[in-house]
């Protein structure tokens, strides 16, 4: 097996940065509760973090156009912006990437400690380049690109996806996946020089160095723990028998579980296996024998991870069954669960019924389910059923089915939970919302219209400030 060398890379000071393109469009303060367009092309994936923030008084938002959407934009990772004060937008392309359209190319997001942002993002498998840019602090639409990364072969070439990018401890984290296995980088410059350590691998390495077994990892600050939150699935759903989810957090460079125990340090070795962590959940029930492997049996897969105000995690994940969905013919159903640590364990509620997969390619893949930053009893999801019911959701719009999106709500610490819709009798689909926090308010953010793969989408991104009216939105 091979191990790739612990790397620092020192690049060019912050005066060699590149200017990106930024289109303005005017814009009108939006009111409380009122549904904006921030994007007429827009897309993203949820395994970067964080994929919205509030600096200031702007709300950010990493994508990724399509050119099967309006405009036809190629190639090109943005930041989407919208000034809550005044209403105006504006798209940043941060680089035309040297990549294929994918989802994936998304940029993660952190605010910085002088409230400036710094975004990284990278292709999918397509090489091992981590790229970043960063703005000005009170300039949050002022972006600048910055060095790129390149991480060394293994000797199998270098592969990344995905950058989550985390402050913590006086440090700025980024967090890729590198052939299979999950690779932290820190900086205690702001990114002008980086080191590098193994976080995560699914299991025994190929002799290139790549996992065959992928992690799938979400991160969060945990600043009042002084610490980095994150959680794990076993492998992606398609590839892993009875899919689980496993929590552990970072802390001066050492791997723990959440339950305090410590696993070892992030800058040597190969990367541990999930199982190493606290165990979260593991899906249960009995496997179909009518349907084809894998997935006869029930596998779960993380959508959002967030900290509350007292240092401890919260996780929305899913569940796929076997069982049909009661939707989509040949889909599978799926349900929405919630879990918190509450200090010496996790306590796991079901949500409600999650409904069918976007697509058949991608059994695992739900219209997502999100947890507000400042409330870890408030969760919105995607569903093209009744969370409550189960029922398809047909709309008077057009007579079919379209996914929606609901806000779930919790008084009893999670163990009950009610539901109300916040889009209704749609003539499009509602889907992966995202919920952002800052300057006194909220902001749901959301992709409207069709989503064919991670390579084909034609839809919008829609935001409303503050709590969503309960209306239809057309």
């Amino acid at each position: 097996m091979t191990t790739a060398p612990t790397t620092t890379t020192t690049l060019a000071p912050k005066g060699a940065l590149a200017p990106v393109e930024v289109h303005p469009t005017p814009g009108r303060r939006l009111q409380p509760g009122e549904v904006g367009v921030l994007a007429a092309n827009a897309g993203w994936c949820w395994w970067q973090s964080q994929r919205a923030v509030i600096a200031g008084h702007t709300l950010l938002v990493g994508s990724v156009p399509n050119p099967s959407a309006a405009g036809g934009a190629t190639d090109v990772s943005q930041v989407l912006g919208l000034d809550l004060a005044t209403g105006a937008i504006t798209s940043t392309d941060l680089s035309t990437n040297p990549y294929r359209n994918d989802d994936h190319n998304s940029p993660g997001l952190v605010v910085d400690p002088d409230g400036s942002v710094t975004a990284g993002w990278t292709g999918h498998n397509n090489d091992g380049t981590l790229r970043f840019a960063s703005t000005a602090p009170g300039s949050p639409t002022a972006w600048q690109r910055a060095p790129d990364v390149v991480l060394p072969d293994l000797p199998a070439p270098a592969r990344t996806s995905y950058v989550n990018l985390v402050r913590s401890q006086g440090l700025l984290f980024a967090f890729t996946r590198y052939n299979g296995r999950d690779r932290a980088l820190w900086s205690a410059d702001d990114g002008a020089t980086w080191t590098g350590g193994w976080l995560l691998t699914g299991g025994p390495l190929d002799p290139d160095g790549t996992s065959p077994v992928r992690p799938y990892v979400q991160f969060a600050a945990n600043p009042a723990k002084d610490r980095i939150d994150f959680v794990a699935s076993t492998g992606h759903p398609k590839d892993t028998v009875r899919n689980a989810l496993f929590s552990g957090y970072i802390r001066d460079l050492q791997v723990y579980r959440t339950d305090g125990t410590l696993v070892g340090p992030l800058a040597t070795g190969e990367g541990y296996r999930p199982d190493q962590l606290t165990p979260i959940a593991a899906p249960t029930g009995p496997a179909r024998p009518d349907v084809a492997a894998p997935y006869d049996q029930p596998d779960l897969w993380g959508s959002d991870l967030r900290v509350d105000a007292a240092g401890d995690p919260v996780v929305a994940y899913s569940l796929r069954t076997p069982d049909p969905s009661p939707a989509r013919a040949g889909a599978f159903a799926h349900e929405y669960w919630w879990a918190r640590w509450d200090g010496t364990t996790w306590t796991n509620r079901r949500l409600g019924a999650a409904g069918s997969e976007l697509f058949a390619s991608e059994r695992d893949y739900t219209g997502l389910a999100t947890l507000d930053p400042t409330d870890p009893y408030r969760v919105v999801a995607s569903s093209d059923v009744s969370p409550v019911t189960g029922e398809p959701l047909v709309s008077r719009a057009d007579g079919k089915v379209h996914w929606e999106l609901y806000e779930a709500r919790s008084t009893d610490a999670g163990a009950t939970w009610t539901w109300r819709a916040i889009t209704a009798n749609s003539a499009e689909d509602n889907l992966r919302p995202l919920l952002a926090a800052g300057d006194g308010t909220t902001a749901l953010v959301w992709l409207r219209g069709r989503y064919r793969s991670w390579l084909n989408w034609t839809t919008r991104a829609l935001v409303v400030l503050g709590p969503p009216k309960t209306t239809a939105l057309r």
